[in-house]
């Protein structure tokens, strides 16, 4: 009997031992799907939140294409039409009397010589120098560049006024004076200031020499063959040269930028400036540039000859003086009081009287020439 019962009892616990093996499978696939649901939940809480877009426009047509072409962005002055060489005509008169050695009145419009003298002899121009400065400076600086400051450094001090610069005209700036761009080409043309040129000159090419061969490049895409730069200053040298009929070309391709046309036709230029004090605060005060021309040689006429400088038929608009110790230079412009005529005037190497400066007699060859050959 008890070896009936066995196969009996085998029979009722298989099934409940299925059942139970059931229940574990189920069991642990219902704990894993738990334990991937948490891992999922957890790295979607600990993700960095992605940052949120600016809604799409679909109206907007723009091109957003990138070409890789940078925005073009042009110098200040960015090239004038080449003036033609002044020419004589059967109308132009050789002028006789005069101090100055060299001189030549050109009709700015025509490029007509009205009247002159050594058109063509070389001469050293001093501060005229300075015309073809401004010209390539104000071709390697933007819009934005001019209101840049820049800082007056020991070196640029030393510079502008040891060896053959140490008799050179100066602002007076300081070391560690902040001052803008476009007040310094200001101090260069106004007041015709080493210094100044030294801190431009070598802010555009990293030295004066690197400087010069830019002026001495410029010096023939305008076709010049009769004049070389060895400075940028206008210091007295051999090979620093030009010609009045050279000269006349360089001031005609320069007026042709409004900023030079301004710097050489303002009797002066007040802006404000950052320096040290003599209680050695950094402060902000005003400073003053008085020109050369219409200050200066104005005031050295009217010592000497008693009066004030006036024309009979023509306005001076713009000019930049030179001088060494014992002669005088000057380019200018004027306009006719009667119908408005436009002239270049340059005037070269005045020697220098007794008891009296070389300027003052470039002061009376402008009115010589300006009242005799102006209609």
């Amino acid at each position: 009997m008890q070896k009936q019962a066995q196969p009996a009892a085998r029979k009722a616990t298989a099934p409940k031992n299925e059942g139970r093996a059931f229940c574990l499978l189920m069991a642990f696939f219902l704990i894993f799907e738990v334990f991937l649901t948490a891992v999922v939940l957890t790295r979607s809480f600990s993700a960095k939140p992605s940052k949120p877009q600016p809604p799409v426009d679909t109206e907007d047509t723009t091109d957003t294409t990138d070409t890789g072409d940078e925005p073009t962005v042009l110098p200040v002055f960015s090239g004038g039409v080449i003036p033609s060489t002044p020419k004589e005509t059967a109308e132009t008169k050789e002028i006789t009397t005069l101090y100055s050695q060299y001189a030549l009145l050109v009709d700015a419009e025509s490029g007509e010589i009205v009247a002159g003298k050594g058109a063509d002899t070389r001469f050293q121009p001093a501060s005229l120098t300075k015309v073809m400065t401004l010209i390539v400076a104000l071709e390697h600086f933007t819009e934005d560049d001019l209101d840049r400051k820049l800082t007056v450094t020991q070196a640029a001090w030393d510079y502008a006024r040891a060896g053959a610069y140490k008799d050179a005209s100066v602002a007076g700036h300081d070391v560690g004076d902040e001052l803008t761009i476009r007040d310094l080409l200001y101090g260069i043309g106004v007041e015709s200031a080493a210094d100044c040129t030294v801190m431009i000159v070598n802010e555009v090419a990293g030295s004066e020499a690197a400087f010069v061969q830019l002026m001495n490049q410029k010096a023939v895409v305008l076709g010049l063959t009769s004049t070389h730069f060895d400075n940028a200053i206008g210091h007295e040298s051999e090979s620093n040269y030009t010609t009045a009929r050279e000269m006349a070309v360089i001031m005609a391709y320069a007026m042709q930028c409004e900023l030079i046309e301004d710097i050489l036709s303002v009797t002066e230029h007040v802006f404000w400036m950052w320096g040290y004090n003599k209680e050695g605060a950094f402060i902000e005060f005003r400073f003053t540039y008085y020109s050369t021309l219409f200050r200066s040689r104005m005031e050295t006429f009217e010592k000497y000859a008693g009066e004030k400088f006036s024309l009979a038929t023509a306005t001076l608009t713009a000019g930049k003086t030179g001088s060494f110790v014992t002669s005088s230079y000057m380019v200018c412009t004027a306009k006719a009081k009667s119908g408005g005529k436009e002239y270049i005037l340059v005037l070269g190497d005045a020697p220098k009287p007794e008891g009296k400066p070389a300027s003052y007699l470039t002061m009376c060859d402008i009115k010589a020439v300006l009242d005799t050959y102006v209609k």
